[in-house]
């Protein structure tokens, strides 16, 4: 066998799969940096998305807490201030049927009140932590179910976590509540009413128990 030959057969058998697996490692380096670029064009095209997301969602917050802090100050003082003169008329007036109607208007402005720092108070995000949702709830139970002579108490068995619970899922909740201490009020017939609030994984419990006659089998 010639030199030249052997030359061949050499270069055949080494040198040439050599070559094909530089050509094949170069290629597979060259798509491997492509998908790269591509997932990280992707990844910072997504993180931008998220970012303006965050920051629209940043503006309509302090919107909505623009608009409460207005209804608060502009609305709530007016309203305010039209029931306390309809308290002053109610005592110059001599007409009973007078009386009767002013007494009509005072009510349903303070309806009005109530309800708008309702809305301020749910629009609000200062409002979003635990504490002040807790707070409210007590606040609301004492002044609410012992207006109708129902004895109330709010315990806590657990801990209070630190945390918020904001937008939709707080108007939400109390939403909820509300109603519940409107059944105990409209329905249960209870002299005495108890709001247990605890904590699990998160998540917060709430239960609400009276003494009342409860619901019969076709309620």
């Amino acid at each position: 066998m010639t030199d030249e030959l052997m030359q061949k057969i050499l270069f055949s058998s080494f040198v040439v799969p050599l070559i094909m697996a530089v050509a094949i490692a170069r290629f597979f380096i060259m798509y491997s940096k492509k998908r790269y670029e591509h997932e990280l064009a992707v990844s910072e095209a997504a993180l931008r998305e998220e970012r303006m997301r965050s920051e629209e969602q940043q503006r309509l917050q302090q919107e909505k807490d623009r608009i409460a802090s207005e209804m608060h100050d502009d609305l709530g003082g007016g309203l305010t201030k039209i029931n306390y003169q309809i308290q002053r008329l109610m005592r110059q007036v001599d007409s009973t049927t007078e009386s009767s109607q002013l007494q009509s208007i005072g009510e349903e402005s303070a309806t009005l009140i109530n309800n708008m720092k309702e809305i301020v108070w749910v629009m609000n995000s200062s409002y979003d932590d635990i504490s002040s949702i807790v707070t409210r709830m007590r606040n609301y139970a004492s002044t609410f179910l012992e207006a109708v002579g129902v004895q109330s108490s709010v315990r806590q068995s657990s801990e209070m976590p630190d945390g918020v619970i904001s937008g939709e899922k707080r108007r939400d909740l109390w939403l909820i509540y509300k109603e519940a201490l409107n059944n105990v009020a409209k329905h249960s017939k209870a002299s005495a009413c108890r709001v247990d609030l605890s904590w699990s994984n998160d998540q917060m419990i709430i239960s609400i128990v009276d003494n009342g006659v409860g619901l019969s089998d076709g309620e």
